[in-house]
């Protein structure tokens, strides 16, 4: 991970995400795969209401099912020529 903040948003005070920065995808799934990620994610609905995975680039298919594996909500808006565009998108393209 090469970035880890906790946010606020600015429009709701009782909402807060997890932004966090990956090398690529090994490194995404070494961290799903530690200890204390998968401690949170088992705990976090004691902390709150939701949890939802949002990821913006590219990953392998591996990542991909690590991610899933989670059994959380989860998007995936692949990067493009132009920035990112959100997957459903590109269901019917395939």
């Amino acid at each position: 991970m090469i970035f880890h903040n906790f946010d606020s948003d600015p429009d709701n005070e009782l909402a807060f995400t997890w932004s966090e920065i990956y090398l690529n995808s090994e490194a995404l799934i070494f961290h799903l795969n530690a200890a204390h990620a998968q401690d949170y994610i088992k705990k976090h609905g004691q902390l709150a209401n939701s949890f939802e995975i949002e990821i913006y680039g590219n990953l392998s298919l591996e990542a991909i099912r690590s991610v899933k594996n989670l059994g959380l909500p989860f998007k995936h808006f692949k990067t493009t020529r132009v920035g990112y565009v959100r997957g459903e998108y590109f269901k019917n393209l395939n």
